[in-house]
């Protein structure tokens, strides 16, 4: 694994701070999202433009919050170690309440297909939020 230091060097690596969380994924498609999917997230990102990203717990994870998500935790495992960083652009209601009911932060990884979405399922990992 290449060191956060090195991946992130324009940010301090003593800023990164780990984070145990359950993860979903979801696609910005009406079968994730509803009837109502127009193809934006919570904070205004176009997902046409932007296909991949996190939707969060605002308030345990604030929007436009970087976070890494390591290689083998099945999130674009293939992408360069250099473009491992996503951020947090969007949130819903299930979301918010697992959080909550679990104790737990929940985050859900949007992925460009239902399929790839579906794939990933449900797993427990340990991402890298920027503080």
């Amino acid at each position: 694994m290449i060191p956060l230091l090195l991946i992130f060097s324009s940010l301090a690596a003593a800023e990164w701070q780990p984070l145990t969380v359950v993860a979903t994924a979801y696609c910005a498609k009406s079968c994730c999202c509803g009837p109502r999917a127009v193809g934006l997230t919570a904070d205004g990102t176009d997902t046409k433009t932007w296909p991949y990203g996190v939707a969060v717990d605002p308030k345990i994870i604030p929007y436009e919050t970087p976070i890494l998500i390591p290689v083998g935790a099945g999130y674009l495992d293939r992408q360069s170690p250099t473009e491992r960083v996503w951020y947090a652009d969007d949130t819903g209601g299930i979301i918010r309440r697992r959080t909550r009911s679990t104790g737990i932060p929940h985050i859900d990884l949007r992925f460009r297909t239902h399929r790839a979405a579906q794939q990933f399922g449900i797993k427990r990992i340990t991402i890298w939020i920027y503080r």
